[in-house]
């Protein structure tokens, strides 16, 4: 995936700063709505940040399970006719993209960037609103793995009264979106990615690529 640096081809919105943020303990969160009608019961967070460790709530510390972030961003109407992409740098582990109340793209991976392309969902020369659900809780398909252990489940020092999470690893599973996310007004033909591979070719090297447009 292509770094998003600004040229004349490319125009991006840095949505760095203060977005309202939610837990999501049950997962209803698209039960209730929350892509199209944000909780007012939000609270500020910083992006990009680790939610564990801002404040001194321990439910938010120790929260398992969906957090969902929102946020406003304006779209030019000069960039009509242009790819509008969203690009986010990094959401742990698990992350749903919806712009205005669309779903545009998911992600399996807390450290890699994704992208969704939101060309027919946003509106020109208005405010449009930016939601994300992101989940931390681990499986073995992530990285770092996991184990769920469902509420009810006893073990010393544990009442059982709510879902744990066991881990693999000796560092916190610390969650959130740990990198900036961004809206780039892009060229509705361009390269949107180049794969290479090496290899021999008997005595000689060998170079096979593949560009996606």
């Amino acid at each position: 995936m292509l770094y998003p640096v600004e040229n004349d081809f490319r125009r991006l919105i840095r949505l760095d700063g203060i977005w309202d943020f939610v837990l999501d303990p049950e997962d209803r969160g698209v039960e209730l709505g929350f892509p199209r009608a944000f909780p007012r019961s939000g609270q500020p967070m910083a992006v990009p940040a680790s939610y564990n460790d801002i404040g001194v709530d321990a439910a938010v510390r120790d929260h398992i399970g969906p957090v969902w972030y929102r946020r406003s961003f304006f779209v030019p109407t000069d960039w009509r006719g242009s790819a509008v992409v969203v690009r986010v740098g990094a959401a742990s582990h698990h992350a749903t993209l919806y712009v205005n109340g669309v779903e545009v793209c998911r992600h399996q991976g807390g450290f890699l960037p994704f992208e969704g392309e939101a060309t027919g969902a946003v509106v020109f020369g208005r405010e449009n609103e930016l939601v994300l659900r992101v989940d931390n809780r681990l499986d073995w398909s992530t990285l770092p793995p996991g184990r769920l252990a469902p509420a009810g489940r006893k073990r010393p020092g544990y009442s059982g009264s709510r879902l744990r999470q066991d881990y693999f690893h000796d560092f916190f599973n610390y969650a959130g979106l740990h990198r900036s996310v961004y809206v780039l007004k892009l060229s509705p033909l361009r390269i949107a990615g180049l794969r290479t591979k090496t290899g021999l070719a008997g005595a000689l090297g060998q170079v096979d690529y593949a560009v996606r447009a």
